[in-house]
């Protein structure tokens, strides 16, 4: 089965919420929906960046996978950019970028 991986930029935090509950609850929303095989908080480009590696059928469940698991992470932080990447040999081009405003 192909991997993916969800990458959600990370915006402002909600109020009341600490930094280190959005990795937990970004990869639990994955996981009701795929397996998760990683996930990881990085920089880049001096933001914050949440990536969660996860197993799916193909790029329409991928989507579907991303678009559930969204909102989790929206609820506790704006996520202006995300984008699901699929594994090609060493490669992970984008198959789907998108736009979400934090809102």
């Amino acid at each position: 089965m192909p991997s993916y991986r969800l990458i959600l930029n990370i915006g402002a935090l909600r109020a009341g919420v600490r930094p280190e509950t959005l990795l937990p609850a970004a990869r639990e929303a994955v996981a009701a929906h795929a397996l998760v095989e990683h996930a990881e908080v990085g920089i880049r480009r001096g933001a914050a960046e949440l990536t969660v590696r996860f197993l799916a059928d193909d790029p329409r469940a991928a989507h579907a996978v991303a678009e559930a698991a969204l909102p989790a992470v929206a609820a506790l932080a704006e996520v202006p950019t995300w984008r699901i990447t699929h594994r090609l040999g060493s490669r992970w081009p984008v198959v789907l970028r998108s736009e979400r405003h934090g809102g």
